[in-house]
């Protein structure tokens, strides 16, 4: 799957160019998983570091490959829609990351956000 941003109704913005990132396609059902997404010069795109949850969240600590920068976050919403919710925000500001791509893995639905600052 490539992921593409794209505008919300959760106040995230649409970045114009955006960065593409593979995700499996055979993710979990059932709990939530996540990995970093990471670049180098803003050109080269790699998977960074990932992490499991629960149903309803999951633990992630940020880390990418060797010359490689975090980007943003890809995560699973299991039991949900594609949208940010207030903490999947929060947390992305704390992080000081904007790139948000959430998947629903029951209907195959993959959106990014720009999670702008407050």
């Amino acid at each position: 799957m490539k992921c593409r941003l794209q505008q919300s109704s959760c106040g995230c913005t649409l970045q114009q160019d955006p960065p593409s990132v593979t995700v499996q396609a055979d993710m979990p059902k059932d709990y939530e998983t996540a990995f970093t997404i990471c670049h180098r010069n803003h050109k080269e795109l790699a998977r960074g570091t990932g992490g499991a949850g629960g149903q309803y969240a999951v633990s992630l600590d940020i880390g990418c490959p060797d010359g490689f920068h975090p980007l943003g976050i890809w995560h699973s919403h299991p039991k949900g829609q594609a949208i940010p919710s207030d903490a999947d925000e929060s947390e992305m500001r704390k992080l000081g990351l904007e790139n948000l791509c959430i998947s629903v893995p029951q209907t195959g639905e993959l959106r990014c956000y720009r999670v702008t600052r407050k």
